[in-house]
């Protein structure tokens, strides 16, 4: 039986408002169901950072030179 809910406690970090709080999170089927504040962080605990995307990427990974890299990267730029 696969599990498609749950909850965790982690701290939030706030970008927009400049917080960090932890909180108590429960999700059903994918989604946040819930967000409910516990208080101070906790440092023992993670950190959940809503809408964080990490786009770094490694040149040297692409077996690429960088100058051929960046010609490539920069065509799909908007």
């Amino acid at each position: 039986m696969e599990v498609n809910h749950g909850c965790i406690r982690t701290n939030v970090v706030q970008i927009p408002d400049r917080r960090i709080f932890s909180a108590e999170i429960t999700w059903r089927d994918g989604l946040i169901t819930a967000l409910i504040e516990r208080g101070d962080p906790i440092p023992d605990q993670p950190y959940l950072l809503p809408g964080f995307i990490d786009a770094h990427v490694h040149i040297e990974s692409s077996m690429l030179t960088p100058a051929e890299f960046a010609r490539i990267a920069c065509r799909m730029a908007p």
